[in-house]
């Protein structure tokens, strides 16, 4: 008997992966239409929009990509975080709804501060908790899933300055009010800005996730957990 097939690990999350797909796989189309069709988009445009399409259909897999190779069940509230904000940042990216609404990229570096935080408590909690030294204190695992979080929010401000350099594009909004804010200019309020809701949300989960950890250090329902493909033998039948 084999285990089923579940990375999604329900049929809301799977529904709503089926959308994204589809949903990316229209919005790359329609990128192509706008490069060949029309002469709406300068090349920078066009790379950049093709870029983040791309991106999107790689990234929604992210999923099964860790479900088959590293044996990895996520979650069904980081699994459905996952495809709904790649999609969203790509649309967002070709329909400028970062510009039309207010707090979209703010609301989302808050929510990717706290989901990454999850990620970097389930490396922690694999690495060190369960597989190596099971009695590492929670406060530890903590203090490696904020600065995680931490790492690779800086490193997206690097990519979204890579991304304003090399194409000519807007993610910091520095072309916003390049003078304003006391001289300080658009980009490095936007940039710190994100980083500091970011971390502030970090911390939040960090602290929330290490007392639970504390409270209940053998359950793993809210983490990224791994399993051995036959510690199951779940049929198919059911």
């Amino acid at each position: 008997m084999m285990e089923k097939f579940r990375p999604f690990g329900g049929l809301m999350a799977f529904v709503i992966y089926i959308i994204c797909i589809l949903s990316l796989v229209g919005l790359t189309g329609y990128v192509m239409y706008l490069i060949f069709g029309t002469n709406e988009l300068t090349i920078q445009k066009s790379v950049y929009n093709l870029l983040f399409c791309v991106f999107g259909i790689i990234f929604v897999h992210v999923v099964i990509f860790c479900y088959k190779v590293f044996r990895m069940r996520f979650p069904i509230y980081l699994n459905i975080y996952i495809l709904l904000a790649v999609t969203l940042f790509a649309f967002s990216s070709v329909f400028r709804f970062f510009d039309n609404i207010i707090y979209l990229d703010k609301t989302l570096h808050t929510i990717s501060g706290a989901m990454i935080t999850v990620v970097g408590f389930s490396i922690g909690y694999m690495f060190f908790k369960r597989e190596r030294y099971s009695e590492i204190s929670p406060l530890f695992i903590a203090i490696f899933a904020f600065s995680f979080s931490l790492a690779i929010g800086a490193l997206w401000e690097i990519f979204e300055f890579a991304i304003d350099f090399t194409m000519n594009q807007n993610m910091q909004r520095w072309r916003d009010n390049p003078m304003g804010w006391g001289g300080r200019g658009s980009g490095l309020v936007d940039t710190m800005m994100d980083l500091i809701l970011h971390t502030g949300a970090a911390l939040i989960i960090a602290i929330a996730f290490g007392l639970w950890m504390k409270k209940y250090p053998a359950d793993e329902r809210i983490l990224i957990t791994k399993f051995n493909r036959n510690e199951t033998n779940k049929s198919i039948e059911s």
